[in-house]
């Protein structure tokens, strides 16, 4: 009979020696000697084991229990200590479980009376310490000197005589005013003439006082050129006043004005306000819109303030009977909003610029030469150099911005304003000093200034005006340009003055090389000579490109540069590294001229090659497209023929 696996089994473990248990399942004990390490392989392994589960059968008490006896004399004894115990208030002596109710009351009762013990340790306090206080300032005046006693009544002596003195002031001016702005007006005219006699006493006493500064007008001098007459004379020298206008002479117009003024809504309305009053007077009331709507009173006045820099700026460039008065206290009052709001000023000038650009080329499109330099945009931009120096206009977007609008402009009226009469003339001499100081407030070079300059002393050639009209002197009468101080006899030598002391201080602040001087400012500022030069022939040799950035300036004449070589030498050439958009530093403009040719040529033969390579291409693209569709008629006719053969075979 063949054996069963079982009987192979325990056969195989008799001769083997195997007892019946699994091998597998023993486990020997852990040897002490072993290091119990995390990062030990061995540790790792002992981790991963499991631990033998032990089986519990049955579970004995071995815990020690007493007798029944025992117990009930313990509960007869906690008994007896309840009973003894007294019973206090509050104290519950019921075994019973509280709520969760009852709790919270409990804990609420106890919060109360916490609350009211500090409460009254609290109030204990504070009546100590103002007991403390009061003994200490009971001790305080017990030791304060009694002079204190002596200054309380020279203050009140004070106050009752400054209040007599009102008193009798208020009666006085009642007498002959009815309301408070009279009584001012008064006050004032009293002041005037107080201070006046105190001028007057002061000069006939002979000066012993040094702090106070005499003022004699130089006619007064003049007339009395002897020193031993002026002592001998027993009159009075009669003297200005502090103010130029006394509220004598203010106009009815002035007087129904009220002191605190509200800006107007339209300009209809503030342009009828302004003329209402005299020249003289205008500044009064502006002085009153800003200082009862400034921003530095209050800063919600800024919409107020910004719709009278509007009004400002409208009437400046819609002033049609120019009067230097009227356009000092308008300039000022917009110097003072430049102050309080810089944003919106600089805002309200890249506006006009804007603006003014857009007209300028409108109107060269329609009569096909461009306008003169108008009176009111040049007052505009000195006022916008005023206004920078002051300001700066507090950011450096909106500087860069406005400065770049302004020469913007300015390079317009230089390069392409029409100059017909002397009157332009002289507006565009006055440009290109404002320029001029623009350009050194920045610290920027300005090409434009070098060819207005020479634009100006080629004009006054050839006009060749002796004297000035007295229209010119009038509307160049500007206290704050001090351009022109009355009439010039002769104003070709009056303008080679100021051409030649502009283009020396923007020399001396720039450094730049003497290359870029055309040829007539040149000798004018080396030799002072300009009647022998062609002008014409020197405006021809100017030549103008016109670049992305602006105008370049290049002079194919260069006469005075050999004498004067070394001074040439000496000079860094800073600004002429940059002034030639080839960058190249030759004078020679022929070799520019070739190389800009030679540049041209290079790109024609350029197109060139690449109009053949496209015609190349084209034609290859062409021969594929006709080998394409060959094959595949090819390929047509090849399926059509099988097709045939096929069915001819099918009918045989």
């Amino acid at each position: 009979m063949p054996l069963t696996d079982k009987q192979k089994i325990e056969l195989t473990k008799k001769r083997l020696n195997i007892p019946d248990k699994n091998p597998f399942e023993s486990r020997s004990p852990a040897n002490k000697n072993n290091v119990m390490n995390k990062r030990h392989n061995q540790s790792k392994k002992g981790q991963e084991q499991e631990m033998p589960v032990q089986k519990f059968t049955s579970i004995t008490d071995e815990r020690p229990q007493m007798a029944v006896s025992e117990v009930k004399k313990n509960f007869k004894q906690t008994q007896q200590i309840r009973e003894q115990l007294p019973q206090a208030a509050g104290l519950e002596t019921s075994t019973k479980a509280k709520s969760q109710q009852e709790i919270y009351m409990e804990i609420m009762h106890k919060s109360k009376q916490a609350k009211k013990e500090r409460q009254m340790l609290k109030e204990e306090l504070d009546n100590q310490i103002k007991k403390l206080d009061n003994t200490f300032n009971k001790v305080v005046q017990q030791s304060v000197p009694l002079r204190l006693d002596q200054s309380k009544n020279i203050q009140s002596k004070f106050q009752e005589a400054a209040m007599r003195f009102e008193n009798d002031t208020y009666k006085r001016a009642n007498q002959t005013a009815n309301t408070a702005e009279e009584i001012v007006r008064v006050g004032a005219d009293k002041l005037q003439k107080l201070e006046k006699h105190h001028k007057e006493v002061a000069y006939t006493a002979g000066g012993d006082d040094d702090d106070i500064q005499y003022v004699v007008e130089p006619e007064i001098l003049e007339a009395n050129e002897n020193q031993e007459e002026v002592q001998n004379k027993p009159e009075v020298l009669p003297l200005e006043p502090l103010t130029e206008y006394n509220a004598e002479k203010f106009s009815k117009e002035l007087e129904k004005l009220p002191f605190v003024l509200s800006i107007p809504d339209t300009y209809a309305k503030f342009s009828n306000l302004l003329n209402r009053v005299s020249q003289q007077e205008e500044i009064v009331v502006l002085d009153r819109l800003i200082k009862s709507n400034s921003t530095f009173v209050n800063k919600a006045n800024q919409p107020q303030m910004e719709l009278l820099i509007s009004h400002l700026f409208k009437r400046i460039l819609t002033l049609k009977n120019f009067n230097p008065n009227r356009v000092d206290a308008e300039l000022r009052a917009l110097r003072h909003c430049a102050n309080e709001l810089p944003h919106c000023v600089a805002g309200q000038f890249n506006v006009q610029f804007q603006h003014f650009v857009g007209e300028f080329n409108q109107f060269y499109n329609q009569k096909s030469y461009f306008p003169g330099i108008s009176l009111q945009f040049i007052i505009l931009l000195r006022v916008f150099q005023i206004c920078f120096l002051q300001t700066q206009f507090s950011q450096e977007e909106i500087q860069s911005q406005a400065i770049v609008n302004f020469y913007l402009v300015s390079e317009y009226l230089i390069y392409r304003s029409a100059i017909s009469n002397e009157t332009d003339l002289l507006r565009l001499l006055f440009l290109v000093k404002v320029v001029t100081a623009m350009c050194m407030q920045c610290g920027k070079y300005n090409a434009g200034v070098v060819y207005g300059l020479q634009r100006v002393l080629v004009a006054s050639q050839k006009m060749q005006v002796s004297e000035q009209t007295d229209s010119i002197s009038e509307e160049i009468k500007i206290k704050f340009t001090k351009l022109v101080g009355g009439k010039v006899s002769n104003l070709h030598s009056f303008i080679m003055q100021e051409v030649k002391s502009t283009l020396t201080i923007y020399y001396k602040y720039f450094k730049f090389n003497f290359e870029i001087l055309p040829s007539v400012l040149g000798n004018l500022m080396f030799n002072g000579d300009v009647n022998t030069l062609d002008f014409q022939q020197e405006m021809n040799n100017i030549e103008i490109f016109e670049n992305e950035v602006g105008f370049v300036l290049y002079n194919t004449n260069t006469d005075f540069l050999p004498e004067r070589v070394f001074q040439i030498k000496e000079q860094d050439p800073l600004f002429m590294k940059h002034f030639n958009p080839k960058k190249t530093n030759d004078l020679d403009i022929q070799k520019q001229k070739e190389r800009i040719e030679e540049k041209k040529q290079k790109r024609v033969e350029k197109d060139v090659y690449r109009r053949e390579v496209k015609q190349i291409q084209k034609k290859m693209l062409e021969k594929q497209n006709a080998v394409i569709q060959k094959s595949l008629s090819l390929q047509k006719a090849k399926n059509q023929a099988i097709q045939q053969w096929g069915a001819e075979r099918k009918q045989k």
